[in-house]
């Protein structure tokens, strides 16, 4: 048998099968305010018709050319979807008449996003939910549907404020914030929700037959009564955060089933949680927080605003969390985003800038949160666009030392270099090093291979490494 040892070096910026993450590229929320971050860093872009108090949501081609956004439903402000070119959808109007119960707010926070349909490229799904103040009761979750097709390429909403389809007892009340992920097979998507009233998550499939398969799981969250709050999901797909009006919850996520399992309260002495959000390894959660007339920062009557950073690569993550910024600012704090710069962006509630962390995955002050970093030359309010989360397929295998074929990948997690062995029997075996994103970063082929790769210039995170259409999962640190 011929053994090939080779140092192979991975480029961060090829992309082979011509994948990217420029889907989310173009912001807009707040009082029309709108930013492009196909520069490779966020220019203001408020051009937008849109007000939203909290929920919006966009979508853009693999370029990074703008599709058409929406904040979901009317209330407060006009609801509607809006074209590339920002002219109001045919049947884009999102507004019951009067008295038609509002069945979806902007005042949602995270309460809407844009999810493709599997089955039919030129269709889009619009999630959408209810919000507290609308005076609805918190009606339960509806969808709009888009057809790019129409218009001579500039859209239709066909359907509008669609119920949920095989929803049993108890799974069709929601709080106001949903998230948006990939199947693991890669080609469907899941909406997850959270009932307050039974701590219930529900799990809405989308998949070429349409809507339909709401997955339930308990994850006890005592959510009751807590409508509000911004729930995201990690880059990684495997972690959620929920932010309740008193409470903060991580809990692990299954992209093959849409269950949500192990709920872990994180304890927040006595303040109020606003956002969260996910360094683009997942391995740092950030949580902001207020307080009113609280020690944290001198009290003295006025809100007190903080940042909590928790590492989630050791140990417990109660004992894992820095305290890095306490100020007495007196406002509020908002929806925190990852963006296409993986840096983490923060709504301020009426403020004319947001809030940025600059160095995400670096543990403590070194983040380099800047609470004045961006300056929108318009007013945000609470919320910040919501995104699907588009991750690759994913096998079942999850390896620690990969023993089980007829390949072994290791060591895992791994700093520097990873090995493949194994026998391909003398045919040409070809080996990927995805990112979560399906980018290709490394792409080789060999036959009768002993592999070493050379994986030192990537950043810190997860990574795929395919072999016989097998992906195997492989963390850097």
């Amino acid at each position: 048998m011929m053994k090939w040892i080779l140092i192979l070096v991975a480029t961060t910026f090829l992309s082979l099968d011509g994948k990217s993450q420029n889907e989310n590229n173009h912001w807009f929320f707040g009082l029309n305010a709108g930013l492009d971050f196909n520069s490779g860093s966020p220019q203001i872009n408020n051009v937008s018709p849109l007000r939203a108090a909290e929920s919006s949501s966009s979508i853009s081609d693999s370029l990074g050319n703008l599709i058409f956004y929406t904040n979901g439903g009317g209330y407060p402000h006009f609801g509607g979807v809006w074209d590339r070119n920002h002219n109001l959808m045919p049947n884009g109007d999102l507004n019951p008449p009067p008295p038609t119960t509002w069945l979806s707010c902007n005042s949602a926070q995270m309460g809407t996003v844009i999810v493709p349909d599997p089955g039919n490229e030129n269709e889009y799904y619009i999630f959408a939910a209810d919000c507290y103040e609308s005076g609805g009761g918190l009606q339960p979750m509806t969808f709009h549907k888009v057809d790019m097709s129409l218009n001579s390429g500039f859209g239709d909403v066909t359907l509008i404020h669609q119920p949920i389809p095989n929803v049993g007892p108890g799974m069709s009340w929601n709080g106001e914030a949903m998230v948006a992920v990939s199947h693991s097979n890669g080609e469907d998507y899941w909406v997850v929700y959270n009932n307050p009233w039974t701590d219930a998550y529900h799990s809405i499939l989308v998949s070429d037959t349409g809507v339909a398969n709401n997955v339930s799981s308990i994850a006890y969250t005592n959510s009751s009564t807590f409508y509000t709050g911004q729930m995201n999901i990690s880059p990684t797909g495997d972690k959620l955060c929920y932010c309740t009006e008193s409470e903060v919850y991580l809990v692990d996520f299954d992209r093959s089933t849409g269950l949500v399992s192990n709920a872990e309260l994180i304890d927040i002495n006595n303040a109020r949680p606003t956002g969260c959000a996910f360094s683009r390894s997942g391995e740092k959660l950030y949580v902001n927080f207020e307080q009113l007339n609280g020690p944290a920062c001198g009290g003295g009557g006025v809100i007190s605003n903080l940042m909590y950073q928790y590492d989630l690569s050791s140990g417990s993550i109660q004992d894992n969390y820095i305290d890095f910024f306490c100020a007495n600012l007196n406002e509020t704090f908002g929806t925190m985003q990852i963006g296409p710069d993986d840096k983490i962006y923060m709504a301020r509630k009426t403020m004319d800038s947001l809030g940025i962390i600059n160095n995400p995955e670096t543990l403590g002050v070194g983040c380099d949160f800047n609470p004045n970093g961006l300056f929108l030359d318009t007013m945000c309010y609470l919320g910040l666009p919501n995104f699907v989360v588009k991750l690759p397929a994913i096998s079942t295998v999850d390896l620690e030392s990969v023993t089980q074929s007829k390949y072994q990948i290791f060591p895992n997690p791994f700093t520097e270099e990873i090995k493949v062995s194994g026998n391909g029997n003398g045919e040409l075996v070809t080996i990927e090093v995805r990112d979560i994103y399906g980018n290709i970063v490394l792409r080789n082929s060999f036959s009768d291979i002993e592999v070493e790769l050379s994986l030192g210039n990537l950043a810190n995170g997860v990574y795929y490494i395919y072999i016989d259409d097998i992906a195997y999962k492989v963390l850097k640190q």
